[in-house]
This record gives structure tokens, C-alpha cells and sequence, in this order.
């Protein structure tokens, strides 16, 4: 049998618990700051595409790892790449109307 005190110290720790995945789960929404993607996407803004009509979708996803690469490390690369990977039609998209990184990244909800 649990006594009164063990079961309060379980839902406290159930709580905790699910309070921690609650967090977890919160900080993988976020997988880039505003300066990070600004800087990705004017970086590959200066490399050699200077009309993106004529890159392919896996020609820009390569310079913007290469952009990740440049401007993160550690945890945040990783989530960096895997942020250009899920958003790449919307960047290609918008650097093909001529946007900037500023303008890029608020349309995608990170500025």
C-alpha cells in the first residue's frame, strides 16, 4: 500500500516530469535564432548566385549547409541544417523574388 506522503511525492514527480517534456518539446520549435538565418541567407546571397532563377533546390541546400557550417556549431548546426533542409522551397522562393535575409526570415516566423 502508498502511503499519502509517497503518493503526493509521486505526482510531484509525474508532474515534473511532464512539465520537462513540455520544455523539451517547446525548445526543439525553435530550431534557429533571427541572426542565424539572417546571416545563412545573406551568406548565400553573396556567394556566386546572383540570379537564383537558374539554381536547383539541391545546389542552394548545399551552400546554405555550407552557411550553417560557417555560422553555427555543435547542437546548433545540426539544427541549423535540418531548419534549411524543412524550409529550403520557401527560401529559394524568396531569394528568387530578390529577398533579403531580414525580409527571408520573417516571412518564415524566425524574425
Amino acid at each position: 500500500m502508498i502511503s499519502s506522503s509517497n503518493r503526493k511525492t509521486m505526482k510531484a514527480a509525474l508532474l515534473l516530469l511532464s512539465l520537462l517534456g513540455v520544455v523539451r518539446k517547446g525548445a526543439s520549435i525553435d530550431l534557429i535564432t533571427c541572426d542565424t538565418c539572417v546571416a545563412v541567407i545573406n551568406g548565400v546571397m553573396n556567394d556566386e548566385f546572383n540570379d537564383f532563377s537558374q539554381v536547383t533546390p539541391s545546389q542552394l541546400l548545399n551552400q546554405l549547409i555550407v552557411e550553417c557550417e560557417n555560422n553555427t556549431w555543435g547542437g546548433e548546426n545540426t539544427e541549423c541544417q535540418q531548419w534549411v533542409s524543412d524550409n529550403l522551397v520557401t527560401i529559394l522562393q524568396g531569394l528568387q523574388a530578390g529577398d533579403n535575409g531580414n525580409s527571408t526570415c520573417s516571412a518564415l516566423g524566425v524574425c
